[in-house]
């Protein structure tokens, strides 16, 4: 299966939020840290993505009644 790679604009429009507040879920000692975000791939030296299929299982967790 082939790893598809999700950027920003995507991101918001799969998981309802941009990235900003995506690197907000994965910084330690903010209030909406989040240690079962996925962390962002890096492309290129100004560039970011996130992978689909843990974007996928963090959502599917979510609506397991994971995480807040």
């Amino acid at each position: 299966m082939q790893n598809l790679i999700v950027r920003p604009k995507e991101l918001k429009a799969i998981v309802g939020i941009g990235k900003t507040q995506a690197y907000s879920k994965i910084k330690a000692g903010d209030k909406a840290f989040d240690p079962a975000f996925p962390r962002p791939v890096k492309l290129g030296a100004r560039s970011v993505g996130w992978r689909l299929d843990e974007l996928q299982a963090w959502l599917a967790s979510r609506n397991r009644g994971g995480a807040k």
